[in-house]
């Protein structure tokens, strides 16, 4: 299998993931932020990028998916 075979975006249908799982996904990113490992702004592009990957978007809204990044970031330094 090659690695593009193997990385290339499929067209199977997947199950979405609840928005618990993304707002724990959220936590990670902020201990990230916390620990100085990434900035504040790159954990919430990687945020929104899992989120549209996953259809998050499509399935519960963009308000939901920014109400569970701004929960996890409402008090992290930038």
């Amino acid at each position: 299998m090659t690695y593009h075979e193997r990385f290339a975006p499929s067209n199977e249908a997947h199950e979405i993931p609840p928005l618990d799982e993304f707002a724990e996904c959220c936590g990670y990113q902020r201990w990230f932020v916390d620990e100085g490992w990434i900035s504040k702004q790159i954990a919430v592009d990687n945020l929104q990028y899992l989120a549209e990957h996953c259809a998050l978007i499509e399935a519960y809204g963009q308000a939901a998916v920014q109400d569970r990044i701004a929960a996890a970031f409402s008090e992290a330094r930038s």
